[in-house]
């Protein structure tokens, strides 16, 4: 859960994360801020704002955390 929440904390999204590896509410909603970010700023795919990281979302994520959390991040590759 790290790596979400380095992601969140990386991107331009308005939203801060603690990063400690546990899906809590400010991980949740900070993963419904990336979303909403990513749909605003018009970047496609549409993404869900479900606060879920599915293999849509995990995919925009991975491009704000290093290779080491390729591993960790849901994807479609």
């Amino acid at each position: 859960m790290s790596c979400v929440q380095e992601a969140i904390d990386n991107s331009p999204a308005p939203a801060h994360m603690t990063v400690d590896g546990a899906f809590g509410p400010q991980t949740y909603s900070g993963v419904k801020a990336f979303q909403q970010w990513w749909n605003q700023s018009g970047y496609t795919p549409h993404l869900s704002v479900d606060g879920v990281v599915g293999p849509q979302t995990g995919d925009q994520m991975l491009g704000y955390v290093g290779a080491g959390c390729y591993l960790y991040v849901p994807s479609t590759d």
